[in-house]
């Protein structure tokens, strides 16, 4: 499973940088075609990383270096949790 975060708008809709998402997303499907690709709406998914670290003992400066890795597994957890959609 190819799992991609969607970065919607606030209210949902999708913008120029969800058109960039879904076009790269469909070049490497083309390439691992084989692979089932789902969209997951990345709303706040840094935001949540970010708390989540600060629970976790982490400053925001020692965030930076770990903070698009966390958001990543945001993103996993809300896939895994069924909140996506299949391509």
């Amino acid at each position: 499973m190819l799992v991609v975060g969607l970065p919607l708008r606030m209210d949902g809709s999708e913008g120029d940088a969800a058109a960039k998402v879904r076009a790269f997303a469909s070049q490497l499907h083309e390439r691992i075609g084989t692979v089932p690709l789902v969209f997951v709406d990345e709303t706040l998914t840094t935001s949540s990383a970010a708390a989540k670290l600060r629970e976790a003992g982490r400053n925001s400066r020692k965030q930076k270096p770990v903070i698009d890795q966390a958001a990543a597994v945001e993103i996993l957890n809300l896939w895994m949790g069924n909140d996506w959609q299949e391509a």
